[in-house]
């Protein structure tokens, strides 16, 4: 077991050698640049959303809005709640096992199995990569069910 003192990060690059590099590739320097204005104004609009949709929703936000049932008049959220939440534990039972029986699966018999191991792997990654995208647009930590 090794002692407990701080082991130096392997790909860490100073600041000064990320310039460095930077100034010899130009075009890495845009890319840089380009990327970090689009994380600001991607932050940014997050932001004026948020304020936008806060300062014209609040005023409207009714005790009539989380009542038990639904009506025309009040128009409940309470019960869509409800059913997302349901919806949610009910996808998490269903996925939790199929992955974790396809983890087994790929690790302990596919080696043997009539398809490649590496053909499941491939259209396995595919299919997780998708799942990351629909997942990425709720970045709320509410899954999107």
């Amino acid at each position: 077991m090794r002692n407990k003192e701080k082991l130096p990060a392997i790909n860490h690059a100073p600041f000064r050698d990320k310039l460095r590099t930077y100034l010899r590739h130009p075009v890495s320097l845009l890319g840089m640049i380009l990327v970090v204005i689009a994380a600001l104004a991607t932050i940014g609009v997050l932001v004026a959303l948020i304020v936008y949709i806060l300062v014209n929703g609040i005023p409207y936000l009714t005790p009539e809005l989380f009542s038990f049932t639904y009506t025309s008049e009040n128009a409940s959220m309470f019960p869509a709640i409800i059913n997302t939440i349901t919806m949610t534990f009910l996808s998490l039972l269903i996925a939790v096992p199929f992955s974790l029986f396809t983890a087994i699966y790929l690790n302990w018999l596919a080696s043997s199995a009539l398809l490649p191991k590496r053909f499941l792997e491939y259209h396995l990654s595919y299919t997780a990569c998708l799942e990351c995208c629909f997942l990425s647009l709720r970045s709320d930590g509410v899954l999107p069910y």
